[in-house]
């Protein structure tokens, strides 16, 4: 009874998604109907959602029990370009992740539009597994809920030349209004367009208003008004961490000898592949992608120059061996042959070049296979 193969174990893919009551927002510049839809911005997080997950998987190499919801504020120019994003509030409060996730969208490039720029608010879920996704979309809801609107947000983040106080711009006041009906902005009354009188009322007795610039006031301490700064925080976080795929290629690029090898990433596991010199090239790629920061293992399929010269002169030989020229022997150096030995007569002498191109795909550059004297002199 042949023996069975035990079946492999279940990959299960991490998910990240939006959320299923309010997934985007969007709101316009100026004043009238945006520029964009929620239909434009909902497939650019599609689009841009492989990488996304990417960039999720890299957290989860570290921390597999790691959760997230977050609305994440992009604004969107004309020309389709983003120009600064902010994580609005998050589940986990994790300012690395929050990080990653910003520069990964604040990449996105979305096709042209007439008119001003927009504001996107993005509610995205972050789960190992599809099961922790309605848990996390409650408890964004949650903290959504009790968002101040003039609350600053967690992190934020300008591509390099926007301005980094940008993303912040519209967050404070922009969220309340778009949280209660995606209306335009309106701002408040300046301190000068508030009276300092009151018209009398018919029948009422005469009330003498204090004067605000010589009176002294009392202040009721539930009224008092403080002003939001952005945290310093934000301008002292370091910058975004590159995903676990870029800083692996990155140390591929420094080497001369590793620049053919490509990679890619499950999680924190990398795979290789591609074409070096060598064996010794192939064991220095593999080192190299070990030491990157973030990787756990690595799955080795890059191939050798030298390995594929020598099966194709395993071939060239094995065919010359069939069709009777067991003494001519082969070299093969890239794509050409260097064929010595002896042959009986010029015609097999052309014949064993034949038997060696047709065998693998090379060249013969040098033939230096000799006839016989005898078979030469007739005899």
């Amino acid at each position: 009874m042949a023996p069975t193969t035990p079946p492999s174990p279940t990959t299960v893919a991490p998910v990240v998604e939006l959320t299923t009551d309010v997934p985007v927002r969007v709101q316009n510049d100026q004043p009238g109907s945006p520029a964009r839809d929620s239909s434009s911005l909902l497939k650019a997080f599609e689009d841009n959602k492989p990488a996304l997950t990417n960039v999720y998987s890299n957290a989860l190499s570290s921390d597999s029990s790691m959760r997230d919801g977050m609305v994440v504020r992009l604004h969107v120019l004309p020309d389709g370009r983003v120009d600064n994003g902010a994580v609005r509030v998050s589940t986990s409060g994790n300012p690395s992740f929050d990080a990653e996730v910003i520069q990964a969208m604040t990449s996105w490039k979305f096709p042209e539009a007439k008119g001003s720029g927009v504001t996107a608010d993005y509610q995205v879920i972050f789960v190992p597994r599809e099961s922790e996704a309605a848990s996390v979309e409650a408890d964004l809801n949650s903290r959504l809920a009790g968002l101040s609107p003039d609350e600053s947000p967690e992190y934020a983040f300008a591509p390099s030349g926007s301005s980094p106080t940008a993303a912040l711009a519209a967050s404070p006041s922009a969220m309340a209004s778009s949280a209660a009906d995606n209306s335009p902005l309106t701002s408040s009354p300046s301190p000068a367009a508030v009276p300092t009188e009151v018209a009398a009322i018919p029948g009422a007795p005469s009330v003498a208003m204090p004067n605000p610039e010589t009176t002294p006031r009392e202040v009721n301490p539930r009224r008092v008004r403080h002003r939001h700064h952005a945290p310093r925080a934000i301008a002292a976080l370091p910058p975004p961490k590159p995903p676990l795929i870029a800083r692996v290629n990155d140390e591929l690029r420094a080497s001369r000898k590793l620049r053919r090898v490509q990679a890619y990433t499950n999680g924190s596991v990398v795979t290789i592949f591609g074409k070096v010199f060598d064996k010794d090239d192939r064991l220095l790629a593999e080192r190299t992608v070990r030491n990157a920061d973030g990787v756990s293992g690595v799955i080795d399929n890059v191939t050798t120059d030298t390995d594929e010269w020598a099966r194709d002169q395993d071939l060239i030989s094995q065919a010359l061996q069939n069709a009777g020229f067991s003494n001519i022997t082969v070299k093969v150096i890239g794509h050409d042959a260097y064929l010595s030995g002896e042959v009986k007569s010029e015609v097999d002498r052309e014949h064993a070049v034949t038997v060696a191109q047709a065998a693998a795909p090379v060249k013969v550059r040098e033939n230096l296979i000799t006839v016989a004297l005898g078979n030469m002199l007739g005899f």
